[in-house]
């Protein structure tokens, strides 16, 4: 004899509630990249500045900038800011997530007297939500503050780009944010690199952009410059006075010779003979 089970004998809960969790699943991951880079996909650049740090040890309380590759190949960064200890820690590809999960071994352990951020270009093109992105960026703040509440941090905007127009407004959206945060804060401080960055139409400016369209030029660079040297003097950075080598060197051999030719001329100066 044949036996049927019917519905309400069927105990559908363990499907029920695999599909629950498979659906709170889809909620927690959306709007996350399908493969989100590692910290530890970065540890050969941590390696190499930490051998660096061996090898020629950083200056005390430094000036550091982190953040992705728009820090690290900002390579005129040492003579942009002459006369302050600056120290590149950008390494590139990374996230906010990434600064923040080894906020102690770029940031931290130098105990800077400042840090410059830039980070969240790469993580919006990577697909990560503006909220999440936001949150790494606090938590890191934070992190910093906790640890040195002296020191200064400037936050930068996400520069807006050719290549990345499509990501314009999350880009607004992040700096909108970014900037109520700083504000709120003591020492923390909100530059704003991307107005700068547009031409009248609101257009990213191209003169500022290597080929590819992403990254920046020495144009680029020195805009940059410009208003973070503002930032840190109005900060109060101290810094070392520069003296240009050249015209110190023709001064001197200026010098030099002119006290060479009155030496040669009293030398040879007839002197005066009385007659008896």
């Amino acid at each position: 004899m044949e036996h049927r089970l019917s519905c309400a004998q069927l105990n559908f809960r363990p499907l029920i509630q695999c599909v629950i969790l498979l659906l709170l699943a889809g909620l927690v991951t959306a709007g996350l990249p399908a493969r989100a880079q590692l910290s530890s996909d970065f540890e050969s650049e941590i390696a190499a500045f930490e051998a660096t740090d061996r090898n020629s040890p950083p200056p005390p309380a430094p000036i550091i900038f982190a953040g992705s590759s728009s820090i690290r190949i900002w390579d005129s960064l040492a003579s942009d800011f002459a006369g302050w200890p600056v120290l590149n820690r950008g390494f590139g590809g990374s996230h906010y997530r990434h600064l923040w999960e080894l906020r102690e071994r770029v940031i931290l352990k130098y105990r800077p007297r400042a840090v410059v951020l830039y980070s969240g270009d790469n993580d919006l093109a990577d697909g990560w939500a503006v909220d999440t992105v936001v949150g790494y960026m606090t938590n890191l703040v934070n992190a910093i503050r906790r640890e040195l509440p002296e020191t200064h941090i400037a936050v930068l905007s996400i520069k807006p780009s050719p290549a990345r127009l499509w990501a314009i407004e999350l880009q607004r959206r992040f700096n909108s944010s970014a900037r109520q945060f700083c504000n709120a804060g003591t020492n923390l401080h909100f530059v704003d690199v991307a107005s700068a960055m547009l031409d009248q139409t609101g257009q990213p400016r191209p003169e500022l952009f290597q080929s590819d369209r992403t990254h920046l030029n020495a144009m680029g660079y020195a805009l940059w410059r410009d208003l973070l040297v503002r930032e840190f003097e109005r900060w109060g950075l101290p810094r070392k006075p520069q003296y240009p080598i050249v015209p110190v060197a023709l001064a001197v051999a200026v010098l030099l010779l002119t006290l060479s030719a009155v030496g040669v001329i009293r030398r040879y100066r007839p002197r005066n003979s009385s007659t008896p």
